[in-house]
């Protein structure tokens, strides 16, 4: 049994990296961690792996970029046994477009896919839908990210159709639709139609 402790304990320790335990400022990937019942983690982009212990709900979503300010939390222990711990003091999303811009002929369609979670009360919404009027929505699909677990997310894919030459911007908003200042994520999308 001392044994066992004695491990754990190194285990824990060397989970995290010698840095001092300073406030810091990351990107990374939010990630469904499928260990010890599964649990929400964050892929640093510098290497390392963060247990946080107060990742906010909106924020659970397997893939969601996200920029984040934090404090590692040496003096405590969880039974992930994954990562190090970490206390977020301020998480906002970064870009999660998987396109970037399109140039399409008249009657060509596009798809664009946006990382969501549905299960949060989050989706996208284009907000500059009546301005635009060169292209329009022709079809919508939610995939789920495989696993297909309880509360994991997906892609919201948007199938687009050019209807006359122009160049116009889509605006995306990610957010609850019933909760006015829920937005907690936006996109600019360029098209050029020809």
């Amino acid at each position: 049994m001392r044994v066992l402790l004695i491990i754990t304990c190194l285990f824990v320790f060397f989970a995290c990296s010698t840095e001092p335990n300073d406030d810091g400022i990351e990107t990374g990937t939010v990630r469904y961690v499928e260990l010890e019942g599964g649990f929400y983690g964050i892929y640093a982009d510098n290497g390392e792996h963060y247990d946080p212990i107060n990742l906010p709900e909106e924020f659970k979503i397997d893939g969601l970029r996200i920029e984040f300010t934090f404090i590692k939390r040496d003096d405590l222990a969880s039974f992930h046994m994954w990562g190090c711990l970490i206390e977020i003091k301020d998480v906002k999303a970064k870009s999660n477009l998987l396109n970037e811009g399109f140039e399409i002929e008249v009657n060509q369609t596009f798809q664009v896919e946006l990382i969501s979670n549905v299960t949060t009360g989050y989706s996208w919404t284009w907000t500059n839908k009546d301005s635009v009027s060169i292209l329009d929505t022709v079809g919508y699909e939610y995939v789920l990210d495989k696993p297909i677990l309880m509360g994991s997310g997906g892609k919201e894919i948007w199938t687009f159709k050019g209807f006359q030459k122009g160049e116009t911007k889509i605006l995306f908003e990610y957010r609850r639709p019933w909760e006015s200042n829920s937005t907690i994520d936006k996109k600019e999308i360029f098209v050029k139609v020809k």
